[in-house]
């Protein structure tokens, strides 16, 4: 077992293990987290030029404002994601006390 407590099964062995003994769950947020950023950004972007080819001003404004939405959506998705991995982590904790208890009594 790694940090966090999840094992170092590969992606597809962990992906393929119908009796939920491995969670990927953890690995897997990173890259929605990545994965999100950027379509977040390439969403702003394409909006913004689509915008401007329309109206110039329009989307000099879209730009800006866009911006300070990329931010804030951004911190709320991570926000989320977060909330995610510390259930996971509440649970993995809960199993290794289990594990203790049993091992004691």
């Amino acid at each position: 077992m790694n940090e966090g407590g999840t094992s170092n099964a590969g992606g597809i062995i962990g992906f393929l293990d119908f009796g939920f003994t491995k969670f990927v769950t953890l690995k897997a947020i990173k890259v929605l987290y990545a994965l999100g950023l950027v379509l977040l950004v390439l969403g702003w972007l394409g909006f913004t030029l689509v915008t401007m080819f329309q109206n110039f001003f329009a989307g000099l404004g879209i730009f800006f404002v866009g911006a300070i939405a990329v931010v804030v959506y951004g911190l709320l998705f991570r926000i989320q994601l977060e909330l995610i991995a510390v259930i996971f982590r509440i649970g993995e904790n809960t199993s290794k006390l289990v594990q203790m208890g049993e091992m004691k009594g």
